[in-house]
């Protein structure tokens, strides 16, 4: 799936998603430790390859903001962080809700594990895609394709010079943190794939990692998917994590 370089790009950007969130506590939407060492250790191989930021863009949510900081927090001074709602991740307790409600047989027992979770999550997403799960979640398949959605079309004016207007200076290089399922999306708006890939590509995001696209000519390019060179090391692949 992954396309070639762009020649001259206008800009580039870096999708990523969110480092190790909090799986099994009770506040979900905050760093683990061993999160903030993703990401630390991700802005530590940014910095050695020479790649520094003229914007960062992240959802709202809190382990967003986080990765964004602890990645950014390895250079002497970095831009202000940008936020844009449409790069939430969707409400995925209230979608497997919904799911549960109509298929109580699908839940987990209390003793499984994540993979039991995950799919669950994937058979509700499923059905959610479907339009099974209409009125019992608050925000449509639609809808939550059509935000983020506007969230590219945000960073788009973030990098085009011709948008600098409006978006101030051009931006050359963006970092943009978000989640699994939002990118997922932003890819399907990139490439085109149907929504059933959006659910497999949810299921394979790794923590922190790196999707690197390019835009020219009003068009956007993927250049690599879903990397984690920063973990690819004898002493980190145990730090390679999907939730």
């Amino acid at each position: 799936m992954t396309q070639s370089t762009v020649e001259n790009p206008m800009f580039e950007f870096y999708l990523i998603r969110h480092a190790q969130a909090s799986f099994g506590a009770e506040n979900y939407d905050k760093l683990s430790p061993l999160g903030h060492r993703q990401a630390h250790w991700l802005g530590e191989y940014f910095q050695q390859r020479d790649i520094a930021f003229d914007a960062v863009v992240t959802g709202a949510q809190v382990r967003h903001r986080e990765t964004a900081e602890s990645l950014c927090g390895i250079y002497p001074s970095a831009p202000e962080i940008s936020i844009h709602q449409g790069l939430n991740e969707f409400d995925f307790e209230a979608v497997t809700s919904a799911y549960l409600h109509t298929c109580p047989q699908q839940k987990p027992a209390a003793s499984a594990g994540p993979r039991a979770y995950y799919q669950l999550l994937k058979n509700a997403m499923q059905a959610w895609l479907s339009g099974e799960l209409d009125g019992g979640v608050p925000e449509s398949w639609q809808a939550f394709e059509d935000r983020v959605a506007a969230a590219l079309e945000f960073i788009c004016r973030l990098g085009d010079s011709d948008a600098s207007a409006t978006a101030g200076a051009a931006k050359r290089r963006l970092l943009v943190v978000s989640s699994g399922g939002a990118i997922a999306v932003a890819l399907k708006h990139i490439l085109g794939f149907p929504g059933d890939t959006v659910i497999h590509l949810n299921m394979q995001m790794k923590n922190t990692g790196v999707s690197h696209c390019y835009s020219n000519n009003n068009a956007i390019r993927l250049s690599s998917f879903n990397n984690v060179p920063h973990l690819e090391t004898t002493d980190r692949l145990e730090a390679v994590t999907y939730s």
